[in-house]
């Protein structure tokens, strides 16, 4: 049976040697998010195998290189993740289920004008980083409460937006992502 949770034992483990779960993972949770806010997409599958490859081998080299003797982290995985899938635009399509009328439509977008107009200029950006944030998150959250840590503050709707944006028009490493991720998420 396909486990789509973000705590399963060795997530990015299974992620990276089985290209079959990658996919079916990453279309998954891009689905889940679009549905959360009332839309439907499409993903390319060529682009999400040049984005595994492109992630699998950059955690192959950290491992080889950066961290011998150990596999990366959930946030710099998570951050390799993100940069992979926002910079090959796995997001081929985005809009509105076909069960809508054009009525519901153009009173969703005028009472979510900000939000549908980050997701239809900064699509690609925005799933990227909210899947793998949610999968950071839920790692470090089940962390935390094993140990008794507080649980650390979501993400505002504004600090998102804000990522988004620079992820669409400036050049942010793979290593800022994880730097963004472990200075929210494991302080």
């Amino acid at each position: 049976m396909y486990n789509s949770s973000f705590l399963q034992e060795n997530l990015f483990l299974n992620l990276k040697e089985d290209i079959d779960f990658f996919k079916s993972f990453i279309v998954f949770h891009y689905e889940k998010s679009l549905n959360g806010i009332g839309l439907v997409g499409t993903l390319r599958e060529d682009r999400l195998r040049d984005a595994y490859d492109l992630w699998s081998n950059d955690m192959d080299r950290a491992e080889r290189y950066d961290l011998p003797g150990s596999l990366p982290d959930h946030l710099k995985n998570a951050g390799h993740l993100c940069y992979w899938l926002r910079r090959n635009k796995v997001l081929d399509w985005i809009g509105f289920d076909d069960s809508y009328t054009e009525n519901e439509i153009s009173n969703y977008v005028s009472s979510n004008n900000e939000l549908v107009s980050h997701l239809y200029s900064q699509e690609n950006e925005f799933l990227a980083l909210d899947v793998c944030y949610r999968i950071a998150r839920a790692i470090e959250e089940e962390k935390k409460s094993q140990s008794g840590e507080p649980k650390t503050k979501p993400w505002s709707s504004e600090y998102i937006s804000a990522c988004a944006h620079v992820l669409k028009t400036k050049n942010v490493s793979p290593h800022a992502l994880f730097l963004i991720l472990k200075s929210s998420l494991a302080a």
